[in-house]
């Protein structure tokens, strides 16, 4: 919990941008972020042939970019987040909010609450994920099953993540989603950028290594930061779900995976991230 008169770490926003309807869905991710307690400019991934588009149209919503980070190819979600920490850990370590661009998010004032819970949690330490009930079975969504409470919050609100299935089949899916603990992961994540780095460090070695080789064998041009193709190119691919979630889950290493509650008709667009 932080002390009252202690000035709470910084939320860092990180817009993770790909595939297609980028420009509206961006513009709400950017938008949305406006509205939260203790944040900085966004810090947005996406790739060389987007760079121009996300800049403008952050300007058109008159946000300034922290950075706009350019993967030479994607790799997935786990580099993305790793090229993430790596750039924003030397500052004050901040509590990096991952969100995929492509997310809808009907009710913002829900939003706001579970980011502010998260980013409590996130500060003290834990892995964060957003979980909503399951509609359609959950089909094509992580699955969440809540544990023991966190901290007296009620179980659904602030849960230990007891379990963690990747995008279970169809009768598995309908299983769960008659578990009232059990919910889809709606992609988004807190945590601080050091505790990332630690997590991917013990669990994926060889992700964490070509991430930070890459950014550091990389410059910046203006807004954008590139890191180095070739070492990056040679960057396992993986998802935050596969190369660190489900392993937490599972009870293989630190930190400790805590979820919130996310109310509210929210969903992904299909866009693509």
């Amino acid at each position: 919990m932080v002390e009252l008169g202690v000035v709470p770490t910084q939320i860092q926003p990180v817009i993770l941008c790909g595939g297609s309807g980028t420009r509206l869905w961006l513009q709400e991710t950017g938008a949305r972020c406006r509205g939260l307690a203790a944040t900085v400019e966004p810090l947005v991934i996406c790739n060389e042939a987007q760079r121009f588009m996300v800049g403008d149209q952050l300007k058109r919503l008159g946000i300034r970019s922290n950075a706009i980070l350019l993967e030479p190819e994607g790799r997935g979600s786990a580099p993305a987040l790793t090229l993430a920490a790596v750039h924003c850990v030397t500052a004050d370590d901040p509590v990096l909010l991952v969100m995929p661009s492509d997310y809808l998010i009907a009710r913002t004032d829900a939003f706001e609450r579970a980011v502010e819970r998260a980013a409590a949690l996130a500060r003290q330490g834990y892995l964060v994920i957003f979980g909503v009930r399951p509609g359609n079975a959950g089909i094509g969504y992580g699955c969440i099953r809540a544990g023991a409470r966190v901290n007296g919050a009620h179980p659904v609100e602030a849960s230990f993540v007891e379990r963690f299935v990747e995008k279970p089949d169809r009768a598995s899916a309908e299983a769960l989603a008659r578990d009232e603990r059990c919910f889809c992961n709606a992609g988004i994540v807190a945590v601080r950028a050091s505790v990332w780095i630690d997590a991917i460090g013990s669990l994926r070695r060889d992700i964490f290594a070509a991430c930070e080789r890459a950014y550091r064998q990389g410059g910046r041009d203006g807004e954008f930061l590139r890191v180095d193709a070739r070492t990056f190119a040679g960057c396992p691919a993986d998802s935050i779900d596969y190369a660190v979630l489900g392993r937490l889950a599972a009870g293989h290493g630190v930190p400790e995976a805590v979820m919130v509650r996310l109310d509210g008709n929210s969903g992904n667009s299909g866009s693509g991230s």
